[in-house]
This record gives C-alpha cells, structure tokens and sequence, in this order.
C-alpha cells in the first residue's frame, strides 16, 4: 500500500494524469457522472485514514460554516497537510490548472452549448485565490457562499470586473451529524440534512467524495431532482464520487435527513468564477 501511495502522489506532483475515476456519465435530468470508486484504493484508504477528525464547533453544534466543518483558510486544514502525505497529494493535484482541465474534460461541451454560459472552456484557466464567508444567509442563518469574498467580488450580485475565464478551486470538508450525535448535542437539535437547492451561480462544477456509507436505514441519500420529483436517490458508499455541473438552471438537489451513527462525511471540490456562470446571480438557489 505505502508503495503505491508513493508512486501515485509522484504522479501527481509530476503533472501525470488524474486520481478520479469516473465511471457513468448522465445527461438527464442535467449533466452528472457517478462511479464508486472514484480513487485508486489504496490511495483513498490512506485518505480516509488521514480524515480529519470532527472539529470542537461541530461536535458543540456551534459551527458557524453552516454545512461546513472545514476549509483550506482553517488551522485544521493547514495541520492536515502537514501530517497527512495523501492529503498533500490530492491537495495539490485539486488547486492546480490540472483540476480545470479535468472539469473542462468533464463539463466543456455543456458549457459550450449553453448560450448564456459566460465561461469559455478554451480560455478557462487557474488562478490561486481563497473564499472567506462574511455574511449570514438570512433564509438559513448559516454563513453561506452568498456572502462569500474573493478578492473585489462579492456577495451574490456580484462585482463584474474581473475575467469569467480565471476559475478557482475551494475543497470543504463536511461532518454531518446523524441523529444520534443532534441528540447528544442539544435537546431538539436536528440531524444533517439539505432540502432541495442548487449551487451558487457562480459554481462551475462539483464534486462530492463521500467517506461514510449510508442504506436505506440510515437516509443521507445523494437526491437528483428533475424539477420539483425526486428524479434518483443514490445511496453513497465509502469511495464513491458524484460530480455535477453547477451551473445547469436544472441541476437541483439535496440531501434527505442522516439518521446514522456518528457523522456523514465527505469532502467537496468546487470548481468557480468570480461572475455567475450561466443563471441571474439573484435566483432562488434553495427550497425548504
């Protein structure tokens, strides 16, 4: 296992290939690809091994991030990497041209075909910049993307002075408590759940990488939604990867309640613009 996990994190650094695997591609109801096993398993076993463990705001259930538990701007992403060799890897590979031109392999033709999209995948190019959350999200009262910073844009009607081309990456890290965990926090406090939403307009593409199964039993299902209809519910597994174009004005879903042991995690990679990419940056992006 360690020598693979060299070879692969050699490859990495040195501009070969990619980690993800993607397996089934979907074109309705928007354009997704799915696989369940989207990394090698030896490297994504030394992920999981290296995770993160719960941050004291989550376990307290005073997390100020909302879904969040951890960011790239956090002490505990910064202890992460200097402890963990898979964690560097992928990390670098992520906040690199290389995830651009993965994400413009996945995504390009979609975005090309949409007459409103303001991102051209030929022009489309890395620029290191980080997100900060500054603003609570009124209809939620988390701190959201809407009133993220980047530099000179923000909030949601956003600051139209820059290139649409220059895409940066943010990889989040999420501990999403079961049932279980809500109870022990606080009387009345509510398990993990999102309701139906789509992502921030100024979202190119996602991609979520879950390190927690969930059945039947347990909820905390990935929902596709075509409209308003539960389109497919995607049970997670350990090592499976989902990855959409966020964008897409159909690109609706969500999360019905996790009420498993201890906390649904998963880490998600979003590829963004500094414009919205292809809806009215004032759009409703979430349902109850």
């Amino acid at each position: 296992m360690c020598h693979v996990l060299v070879t692969l994190a050699l490859a990495l650094d040195e501009g070969a290939g990619t980690p993800f695997n993607f397996h089934a591609k979907h074109i309705e109801p928007y354009p997704y690809y799915e696989s369940n096993g989207i990394l090698d398993h030896d490297f994504y076993a030394a992920l999981a091994r290296d995770f993160p463990p719960v941050p004291d705001a989550v376990r307290t259930g005073r997390n100020a991030l909302g879904n969040k538990s951890i960011r790239r701007t956090d002490s505990a992403y910064a202890h992460l990497l200097a402890h963990s060799a898979a964690w560097r890897a992928l990390d670098r590979f992520v906040y690199s041209p290389r995830m651009i031109d993965l994400c413009m392999r996945l995504f390009g033709d979609a975005l090309r075909s949409n007459p409103k999209c303001r991102v051209d995948p030929s022009k489309a190019r890395f620029v290191d910049r980080n997100e900060t959350l500054s603003t609570r999200d009124p209809r939620t009262g988390a701190y959201t993307g809407g009133g993220i910073r980047t530099g000179p844009y923000y909030h949601r009607r956003r600051l139209r002075t820059g290139d649409p081309n220059e895409l940066y990456v943010v990889m989040d890290f999420f501990h999403g408590p079961g049932a279980d965990v809500a109870r022990a926090q606080r009387a009345g406090r509510k398990a993990y759940t999102f309701g139906r939403h789509l992502d921030w307009p100024f979202r190119v593409a996602s991609l979520l990488i879950y390190f927690t199964d969930t059945d039947e039993s347990t909820g905390g299902h990935l929902q596709v939604y075509n409209g308003s209809r539960v389109h497919r519910s995607i049970a997670i597994k350990q090592n499976s990867g989902i990855s959409h174009l966020s964008p897409d004005a159909r690109a609706w879903h969500g999360v019905p309640t996790y009420t498993g042991q201890g906390y649904r995690r998963l880490v998600q990679i979003q590829l963004s613009s500094s414009w919205s990419v292809c809806r009215d940056s004032n759009a409703d992006i979430y349902v109850n």
